[in-house]
């Protein structure tokens, strides 16, 4: 019964979501990969806020099958309460009834075969942010194969007009790249990345980084820590992406 119960609620939550989704149509980015995806999409929301973008984020650890539906529709989650996803349920129609944000910044995290598609069936993304892929989470694929085919499939799902951020100092990540024909900018400290990690001076208010793209630029990130470095770099990719192709400069 129990699972009856959750398979009826996942149904309702994704034809929701599709349902608001082609009402609204908003433009969509999706942070994936094994880790940093929650500091990686927290720069990213930061960086677009600073420009005046309206916004929706998905909550922390909002990224699977029921996780990701909430997230669109803005609604809490009812865990591990019947009581609670009563009131979720109830509570849920409103939304058909609310305008998204322009622009909708989430997380998509997998586990197991298979998981990556069904994310993809709720929504696809403008722009793709792969933060890493490594087999710390393999448990659930056969092999690594296996589970690059997941994010090979997330790639390829892109919307041909969009973008896909990749992290180009991870070899996996440069596997599942290959083949793949949407426009793609690669980050980190590889020289052969588009945006380029030249330096990175630690004092104790945080770092300054040096980036070099079509010009050499510093950005000072107040954290500690190398994945704070990509998180901003990503950051810094997206707002240059939205300033050169002059998206939601006004708030609307």
């Amino acid at each position: 019964m129990k699972n009856i119960f959750k398979s009826i609620i996942k149904l309702y939550l994704k034809w929701l979501s599709l349902l608001v989704l082609f009402i609204n149509r908003p433009f969509v980015i999706v942070v994936a990969g094994s880790m940093n995806k929650h500091f990686t999409k927290e720069a990213v929301v930061h960086k677009l806020q600073e420009k005046g973008v309206l916004l929706r984020a998905a909550p922390r650890g909002f990224n699977t099958d029921f996780g990701l539906p909430l997230a669109i529709l803005g609604l809490s989650s009812g865990y591990n309460d019947p009581n609670g996803w009563r009131r979720v349920i109830l509570s849920s129609p409103g939304v058909i009834l609310k305008k998204l944000p322009k622009v909708l910044v989430l997380e998509f995290g997998i586990s197991d075969p298979g998981d990556m598609q069904y994310l993809l069936s709720v929504i696809k993304p403008n722009i793709t942010i792969i933060t890493n892929i490594n087999k710390r989470y393999i448990e659930g694929f056969r092999n690594i194969k296996e589970l690059t085919n997941e994010y090979r499939c997330l790639l390829k799902s892109t919307l041909k007009n969009g973008l896909i951020v990749a992290n180009t100092d991870n070899e996996i990540v440069q596997d599942v790249l290959k083949g793949i024909q949407n426009n793609v900018l690669r980050y980190g400290y590889n020289k052969q990345a588009d945006y380029v990690i030249e330096k990175s001076l630690v004092n104790k208010d945080g770092q300054s980084v040096i980036i070099k793209n079509k010009v050499k630029r510093e950005i000072f990130i107040p954290k500690f820590g190398k994945h704070h470095v990509y998180a901003a770099l990503c950051a810094l990719i997206v707002r240059d992406y939205f300033n050169e192709n002059n998206k939601f400069n006004k708030k609307k």
